[in-house]
């Protein structure tokens, strides 16, 4: 079926609100709501949201954070770096399992995260701490409610945590370097710069204090919030334990009957 555009005076088929000659609206046939499904469809403003893929068959590993930073330790540091893309990676697959729409996503780019490591150290380590926090702080926050479980600091505080971290350690090499280099000066030129070294040490020793306790809260707020994840994974496998479970049951039923 075809209708004569009022304008132009061609034939338009009916199904097009608007003249592909003239382009224009033929008003007297379609109201506003009919144009603009029509211009979403051919012309759309809104992007295509990619759906999001679901698997019950995802496995996340359980993770040990003391045991990973003994061996980072142990490596120089490259143990945990290690560890910590693996986490990024875990939350990635975490991501997988069935989440409500209001749950907010985990999922990392682990890519990015893997070039700054390699590039910058110990020094990137504050803004890739920002998202792994962030990320997981947020999620848990609407998941659904699990006993005991403790939801781990936001990013912002972890990312202030880690570069003062890295200020006092730092530091502390500088302020060794100097020192040191004090005390040899005077026992080699006799330039009698021995009390500045002693204070400068001294001052390193009250860094390496802090440094030290500054550690120590980090370490602990990282064992939480492997051990929350690891919690949060195991409550998903037990839900899809479940799920599974009630799907085979009346299957099995019906075969019986």
């Amino acid at each position: 079926m075809t209708q004569i555009c009022f304008n132009c005076g061609n034939n338009v088929k009916d199904s097009y609100p608007i003249c592909p000659y003239c382009f224009v609206v033929q008003k007297d046939h379609y109201n506003r709501d009919d144009v603009l499904e029509y211009l979403e469809i051919y012309l759309p403003t809104k992007p295509k949201i990619k759906e999001r893929q679901v698997s019950t068959s995802i496995i996340v590993e359980r993770r040990d954070y003391i045991d990973w930073l003994l061996l980072g330790i142990f490596t120089l540091g490259i143990a945990y770096y290690y560890y910590i893309l693996q986490t990024l990676r875990d939350m990635n697959r975490h991501w997988y399992f069935p989440h409500g729409d209001f749950e907010e996503t985990t999922k990392c780019d682990t890519v990015t995260a893997t070039i700054i490591l390699v590039f910058t150290g110990f020094l990137g380590v504050p803004f890739i701490q920002y998202i792994r926090y962030e990320k997981l702080n947020r999620h848990i926050q609407k998941a659904p409610y699990i006993p005991d479980i403790i939801n781990p600091p936001k990013g912002k505080r972890m990312f202030w945590l880690y570069l003062v971290n890295n200020v006092l350690f730092l530091g502390s090499l500088n302020l060794l370097f100097f020192g040191i280099s004090a005390l040899i000066a005077d026992f080699i030129f006799e330039i009698k710069s021995i009390y500045v070294g002693i204070a400068i040490l001294v001052a390193a020793g009250i860094v390496i204090v802090l440094l030290f306790l500054l550690s120590f809260t980090i370490i602990v707020i990282e064992r939480n919030w492997q051990k929350t994840f690891n919690t949060h994974v195991d409550w998903h496998y037990e839900i899809m334990k479940e799920y599974e479970h009630q799907i085979a049951v009346p299957s099995t039923q019906e075969q019986a009957e």
